[in-house]
C-alpha cells in the first residue's frame, strides 16, 4: 500500500511537468525560504541597517538558483520514476 501511494505521488509530480516543479519547488519554496532565512541571518550577524538591501538581493538571487535546483531535482525524480515503472530498483 505504501509503495503504491509513493509511486502515485512521484507519478503525479512527473505528470505535472518540469516547469511547474521548477517554479513551485525550486523558486517559490526553496528559493524564497532560503532567501528570507539568509537575509535574517545576515541581518542578525552583520547588523540590521543593510537588511532591506540584503533581502532584496536575496529575493532575486536565491529563486534563480532555485530554478536550477528544481531542474536538477526533477531530472533525478524522473529517472527514479522510470526505474520504478520498469520494476528495477
Amino acid at each position: 500500500m505504501a509503495r503504491a501511494t509513493h509511486f502515485q505521488r512521484i507519478e503525479a509530480v512527473v505528470r505535472r511537468g518540469r516547469t511547474r516543479y521548477m517554479v513551485v519547488h525550486g523558486a517559490l519554496l526553496w528559493g524564497s525560504i532560503t532567501a528570507i532565512v539568509s537575509a535574517l541571518l545576515m541581518g542578525a550577524f552583520n547588523g540590521w541597517d543593510s537588511f532591506p538591501r540584503t533581502l532584496g538581493f536575496s529575493l532575486l538571487i536565491y529563486p534563480l538558483v532555485g530554478l536550477a535546483w528544481g531542474a536538477v531535482m526533477f531530472s533525478v525524480i524522473q529517472r527514479y520514476y522510470q526505474r520504478m515503472r520498469s520494476g528495477s530498483s
